[in-house]
Formats: structure tokens, C-alpha cells, sequence
């Protein structure tokens, strides 16, 4: 059976039987003890009405029971919060379980009013009985009853239930948090599993927004023998996560569950929710534990598109390669940029690499710069989202001195399929020059004779 206390029974009028309309509530916040322990729960009073009088129920489990805070001969008192109830207590009559927050001023003989709108109004202080088993139980603050100076004939609240937490109850959960991606790449989703409990099994719903596809889904480095099995039913991914020797996933908190998924080139960026839900994890000693359901957001990023180039080494005299890239959200349809070589440095030609489709290069050499224009006659997009487009060859004197030389990119721009210019950052590039050195009779004379030393 629940203990059942009345608090702030108004020994008012009849006038609360045919109650107004009013907005007020009593709430408490959810509160955590062990066996035996005193704990204090506090009430608080949300109230847009002007309050001089308020009633209730609160409702215990069994093993729990109040404290008072004061006693004066058969009179018991709650503690009230001074700053709101200027009296300062709440009396309960234990014979009659009556508490009231309802008092005369004894110099103006009207009614004390209730200060403020919002935060704690009394506090109660309860016993946990010390064979109290763990666990999480209701505490229902019931029959809310107000009289208010602006509410004819008083009125009434719903119920209020809070949880009492007994111990230290197994908390279990999983989650994940927000992505980015953008169109037509593949990102990845850590899924965490933080447990307080020896997990061995997951199983989970997985929905993915539209235009979003699973590619593959893999057990971290937390599992022990576990495999992870997925089916597409009704719109949604059906996962199990489990081990046929019935093992616990190792550590007590990060990812135990990789996706891979995909975002279509066609999805246009902006937040997603990607729901996961019917979370169940079962234990060691196989109890079945419900888990909340959670959503993590996905932001599809602006597509972008860039030309880059590595740094590069060569010999004096000989030909050297400089490749450039081009890593592309976008079809790009033709790209144009200006290379400026150092006087040391010519430039021996340019051809496009095979992500070309009938693309071709020009280029002239203009108030000391190369002006490039790579171009398809049909419109076409290069090939890929990544890699080389165009390779140049470049050249030194054999007389040119050894050591570093900038290569400046600038002025770049990407034309899109849909006509659409981007401007992207200049860059440069370092070549590393080696000296040029002849090879005489004596230096392949040294050679041999160090190789039949050996």
C-alpha cells in the first residue's frame, strides 16, 4: 500500500468544490538516496496567479516517510521557504496526514499571499527505510487545489509525478553524435554504447532520412566475439549486435558500432535526422533493458571544389613533373588558372591526365605568366571527384644551382556544369633542385673499385 499524506489541505471554503480556471503548479525535481538515508525533497510552485492559499496530495511508496522539520506539542511543521512563505513553516497534524499553506496577518487580519512566480516553496524531508530495495519509484503530487484573488472560487492543477531513485541503479544508454558530410561522399556514424551494466547484446531500428544509404556497418575494437547482423524492413535498418558465446562488450563507454553510409550527389545540403530507435541491450544475466530512442543531426555541407598541387623534387637539366589536382564536390567542366616559374624554371608542355573526357589544354605566356584554359568543345565534366587532371612538365638549365624554388598558382577558376563560376584560394609550390652533375671515367672508376671492396 502507498502511504498517502495530504499536503496543504485548505481548510478553506466549499467555494474550491466549483473550481475556477488558474494556472499554477507544485512540481519537484527527481531526487537519489541510499537505504537509510534522510533526503530532501523539494517542492517548487510555478504560479501566475496572485496565491494566499494551496492544497495537495503527495503520494509515497511503501518504505518511505516525512520527516518534520519541527515539533510543537502535538503540532509538527514542514520547512517553507521564507523567501515565498513568509511564515516559514507548514503545519501537519499527523492525527489528520493535514498540512496547509494558509495563514492570517495578525496586524492586518487578511490573508498572507504566496511571493513570487517560479522556485522552491517548502521542503520535506523523507526516510528511506533501510531495507529498501534499489530501484526507481513514483512520488505523485496529487489533488492540487489553489485560491487566488484573481480566480472566483479557487481551482485546480493536474497530478505531478517525479521518481525517487533508491541506490544506484544500472544506467545504460546509447548514442551518437552530430555529422557532417556532403553530397556524394561517404561518412561515418559512430553509434556509443556508455553501460554501467555487462552489456553482451544490442538490437536497434536505424532510419536514414531520404537520399542517405547504409554501405556497410562494423563491431569496434569493444567487442569480444561480436558479430553485427542488419536487415532493411518497413523504411527501416533492423541491427543485432551479439555474441554466440553470450560475452560482454569490453569497457564501459565509446563506440561499439561503426555505419558507413553514403549521402547521394542529389541531396541538398542542410540538417537531416538520422533516428535510431526500439533500442533493447540485454545483460549478463539476461535482463532485457529498454533504452531511450535519440536522433543525430546530419549536415550536408555546401559542395565544394579545389585545384592543389604537392610539393616537388628534380634535377638540374632533366625534365620534372608537376601534377595537379583537382578534389571536386561539383561538375567541373572547364578549370583556368595562372603558373608563374621562377626565372630558373620553363615550362617544356601540359597535357590532361585520363580524368579529362575530351578536354583540352591552352596556354600562353603572358607579362611573365602562363595563362592556362583547360576546356571540353562538348561541355563535358572531368571524370571523378579527386586526383590529377593536368600533369605539367617543367625543366632547369643544367647550370642551375641546387636548392628551393616557388612556384606560384593564381587566378584559378572552375566553371561548373550549370555555368556556375568558383574562385578558389592561390596556392604555391615548392620544387627542390638538385645540382647537375656529370658522371667522369674517375667517378665510375671509384664505383667499381667500392663494389669489389665489398
Amino acid at each position: 500500500m502507498k502511504k498517502i499524506y495530504s499536503i496543504f489541505i485548505l481548510v478553506l471554503l466549499p467555494m474550491l468544490a466549483s473550481a475556477g480556471t488558474g494556472n499554477s503548479q507544485f512540481k519537484f525535481a527527481d531526487v537519489t538516496a541510499m537505504p537509510g538515508d534522510e533526503v530532501t525533497l523539494t517542492v517548487e510552485l510555478d504560479n501566475e496567479n496572485k496565491l494566499y492559499a494551496a492544497a495537495g496530495m503527495i503520494e509515497l511508496p511503501d518504505g518511505v516517510s516525512i520527516v518534520p522539520y519541527e515539533k510543537d506539542g502535538d503540532e509538527y511543521y514542514l520547512e517553507a521557504n521564507k523567501d515565498r512563505w513568509k511564515p516559514g513553516l507548514i503545519m501537519y497534524n499527523p492525527s489528520t496526514n493535514k498540512f496547509s499553506l494558509m495563514e492570517l496577518s495578525a496586524s492586518s487580519y487578511s490573508w498572507v499571499h504566496i511571493k513570487g512566480n517560479s522556485g522552491a516553496i517548502f521542503y520535506v524531508t523523507l526516510k528511506i527505510d533501510s531495507n529498501m530495495q534499489e530501484g526507481s519509484y513514483d512520488i505523485v503530487l496529487s489533488g492540487q487545489d489553489f485560491a487566488a484573488d484573481d480566480v472566483e472560487g479557487g481551482f485546480q492543477s493536474p497530478d505531478y509525478t517525479g521518481k525517487l531513485i533508491v541506490g544506484n541503479p544500472a544506467t545504460n544508454s546509447i548514442t551518437a553524435t552530430d555529422v557532417t558530410a556532403r553530397a556524394g561522399k561517404t561518412f561515418t556514424l559512430p553509434l556509443n554504447l556508455d553501460n554501467t551494466d555487462e552489456i553482451t547484446e544490442a538490437e536497434f531500428k536505424l532510419a536514414l532520412p531520404e537520399g542517405i544509404s547504409l554501405e556497410s556497418a562494423a563491431v569496434t575494437g569493444r567487442g569480444n566475439g561480436h558479430e553485427i547482423d542488419y536487415k532493411l524492413r518497413a523504411g527501416k535498418y533492423n541491427f543485432e549486435v551479439f555474441s554466440e558465446k553470450g560475452t560482454a562488450f569490453s569497457g564501459t563507454e565509446g563506440a561499439f558500432v561503426e555505419l558507413t553510409l553514403k549521402a547521394d550527389a542529389s541531396v541538398a545540403p542542410g540538417d537531416y535526422n538520422i533516428q535510431v530507435s526500439d533500442i533493447t541491450l540485454i545483460t549478463a544475466d539476461n535482463k532485457e533493458v529498454s533504452v531511450n530512442d535519440f536522433t543525430a543531426k546530419l549536415t550536408i555541407e555546401e559542395p565544394t571544389s579545389s585545384i592543389s598541387a604537392a610539393n616537388i623534387e628534380g634535377k638540374a637539366g632533366k625534365n620534372i613533373a608537376l601534377p595537379i589536382n583537382l578534389e571536386n564536390d561539383n561538375e567541373i567542366t572547364e578549370i583556368d588558372f595562372k603558373l608563374t616559374l621562377p626565372a630558373e624554371v620553363t615550362l617544356e608542355g601540359a597535357a590532361v591526365t585520363d580524368r579529362g573526357t575530351d578536354h583540352e589544354v591552352d596556354y600562353k605566356l603572358r607579362s611573365g605568366s602562363y595563362k592556362f584554359e583547360i576546356t571540353s568543345p562538348t561541355g563535358s565534366a572531368f571524370t571523378g571527384t579527386e586526383g590529377a587532371f593536368v600533369e605539367l612538365t617543367l625543366k632547369t638549365d643544367k647550370t642551375t644551382a641546387g636548392g628551393e624554388y616557388t612556384l606560384q598558382i593564381s587566378d584559378i577558376t572552375l566553371v561548373t556544369s550549370t555555368f556556375k563560376e568558383i574562385t578558389v584560394k592561390n596556392f604555391a609550390v615548392k620544387l627542390s633542385l638538385t645540382e647537375y652533375k656529370e658522371i667522369t671515367v674517375e667517378d665510375i672508376t671509384n664505383l667499381i673499385q667500392e663494389y669489389l671492396e665489398q
